[in-house]
């Protein structure tokens, strides 16, 4: 048998714009925006871009499209104006001179603009920003060599008022099943996403889905929710009884959380069961972690909660020191021009192991690697230093230096004045491979193992001990370690050699003048989205959607410092003319 035919998409297809070049309307639009706008800057940078991949992404079947070109000067206008959300955009489409400007007199509905910012894949973003990096090395604005790496935390768009354990999670999973049972025999949701026709038995009370009524349902819900049933009319009429009515009414007895429609429901349902299979791994992650930890600092089960409406964000305290879902923003930020090198968007509450993944998306956008970098000391693991070292970068770290661990900190300050003896006291012999001692001791190696780090590596560790008997004797045996008749031990990764290497170059005078630029460049740029395009929060629900924000931000932020850059230079050549 022949394969059916593969059905030809349809070329795209674009509404016609109100006010064209002509249009005495569009024209009275022209002269009253001011020349020099930034509204005139957007539409000019908009125009040199390539939109080949965008408007291949509206082509094929459907109703005719807003023209996307406008669609996206319109957009990025609005974010350098601190206005994130599709909302805002509606009513600036309709009352502000230049975004009628922009779209040309057209009016796009709601939806419309909800649905262009969902269209906007991190992927295309990435194909645009490319371009306006690829331009800023070619004309010379750049060389794209060097960088500072920084991170700072965006509140989610969802509540932190929602936050659910396992225990609860489960029970509005199964208040969800049973309600769309009763519906229409739509159940349990696989973890795919498909919906199963089955209802757990306690939850129907022995009831049959097609002849339940509302009188099952509110007992079934007031069961769940540890509530009285609400009194009902046994005499009501069959109509009046149904769980639901035809357009999907919400029955008269679901909880204030649950979706008032039908379709709400099955979406609900399935951002649960995602919610359920990502808490899922977070609790085997939590097992794990408190195996490792006293038991005066273990947490219980039930601490583990989880946000049903932004599963994928994970829990912590932003800036203003809120707990709540988060979402951890990287930027690599050029320190010789304002272009942004890199970016990334991370459901993490630490910076710690985000080093190799934003050098690699600093690659990507700029075809190139890096030659030198300046981060903070969190992301100066081991790890890390030995992956700038593979790829020929010069890292520029503070390196945190550790106390003596042996020694515990006495509530007592005037009982340990002088203080620990750290780690850095101790003297690396390397032809040795061995420590000496502040009282010039050597330590004899004792064992080698290996240590886990984040994401599951590992990183090799030798222990070298002091003789009990030198420790038993030694006049700084109290402010060294805790059991001198054990002796001191000092543990020692290999590879230290490389952490080594940093601590020296950032000790030196070139390396603290060079490491002030990272508070010149990379934070000023995250102060800037965040006190001056309004980033405090997203304004949308997914780590996909917040990709596409940043994108969309750096977009408008590179093409705008492209701009400035041409500008600037065209002034130069002015000033400073050749020879005739």
């Amino acid at each position: 048998m022949l394969p059916p035919p593969r059905r030809r998409r349809k070329p795209l297809r674009l509404i016609q714009v109100p006010l064209p070049d002509f249009h005495p309307d569009w024209l009275e639009l022209d002269r009253e925006l001011p020349q020099g706008h930034l509204a005139r800057r957007i539409r000019s940078l908009v125009e040199q871009i390539d939109l080949v991949g965008l408007f291949n992404s509206f082509t094929g079947v459907g109703s005719p499209a807003h023209p996307p070109d406008l669609l996206l000067q319109f957009v990025l206008f609005e974010l350098q104006r601190k206005r994130l959300s599709p909302a805002v955009w509606f009513g600036d489409s309709r009352e502000s001179l230049p975004a009628r400007w922009l779209l040309r007199g057209l009016r796009p509905a709601r939806c419309v603009l909800y649905r262009f910012r969902q269209h906007l894949p991190l992927e295309l973003v990435d194909s645009l920003n490319m371009q306006i990096l690829r331009w800023a090395q070619d004309e010379g604005h750049t060389p794209a060599a060097n960088g500072a790496l920084d991170g700072t935390f965006h509140a989610a768009a969802g509540s932190r008022h929602q936050l659910l354990n396992s225990q609860a999670l489960e029970r509005r999973c199964e208040q969800l099943d049973a309600v769309l049972s009763l519906e229409g025999g739509v159940g349990t949701v696989t973890p795919s996403g498909s919906c199963e026709s089955a209802a757990t038995p306690a939850a129907l009370s022995g009831s049959s889905c097609a002849g339940s009524d509302r009188v099952v349902l509110s007992a079934t819900m007031a069961a769940h929710a540890n509530e009285p049933p609400q009194p009902t009319q046994a005499s009501a009429p069959a109509a009046s009884t149904r769980p639901a009515d035809e357009a999907g009414a919400a029955p008269a007895a679901l909880p204030g959380w649950m979706a008032r429609s039908h379709q709400g429901r099955q979406r609900q349902r399935r951002r649960y069961e995602q919610a359920r299979q990502t808490l899922r791994a977070r609790l085997d992650e939590h097992a794990k972690k408190q195996k490792r930890q006293r038991q005066a600092k273990r947490r219980s089960v039930e601490q583990v909660k989880i946000c049903p409406s932004e599963p994928e964000a994970v829990l912590g305290k932003d800036k203003m020191k809120v707990f709540r879902p988060l979402y951890n923003t990287q930027i690599v930020q050029d320190l010789d021009s304002p272009f942004v090198l890199g970016y990334g968007v991370y459901a993490s509450v630490t910076d710690a192991g985000l080093l190799p993944p934003m050098l690699q998306r600093s690659v990507e956008l700029t075809g190139r690697g890096l030659d030198e970098l300046l981060t903070d000391g969190i992301y100066a693991r081991l790890l890390d230093v030995r992956d700038c070292r593979e790829r020929g970068i010069r890292l520029y770290a503070p390196l945190a230096v550790s106390n003596a661990p042996e020694l515990a900190k006495s509530k007592n300050k005037g009982s340990n004045q002088e203080g620990a003896i750290g780690k850095e006291q101790f003297v690396w012999l390397a032809a040795e491979h061995t420590y000496r001692c502040p009282q010039g001791h050597l330590l004899q190696r004792e064992r080698c193992c290996a240590e886990g780090r984040r994401d599951g590596e590992q990183v090799m560790v030798e222990q070298f001990r002091c003789a009990a008997e030198h420790c038993r004797t030694c006049p700084l045996a109290s402010r060294c370690t805790k059991r001198p008749d054990k002796g001191r031990t000092v543990k020692r990764m290999q590879g230290q050699e490389l952490l080594d290497e940093v601590a020296e170059r950032m000790a030196t005078p070139e390396g603290k003048q060079r490491y002030k630029k990272r508070s010149q460049t990379v934070e000023l740029c995250h102060a800037d989205f965040r006190a001056h395009r309004g980033l405090d929060r997203f304004r949308s629900f997914g780590l996909r959607a917040g990709q596409s924000l940043i994108g969309l931000l750096v977009l408008a932020h590179n093409g705008l410092a492209l701009l400035d850059a041409r500008d600037a230079k065209k002034l130069s050549n002015q000033e400073s003319p050749g020879p005739p």
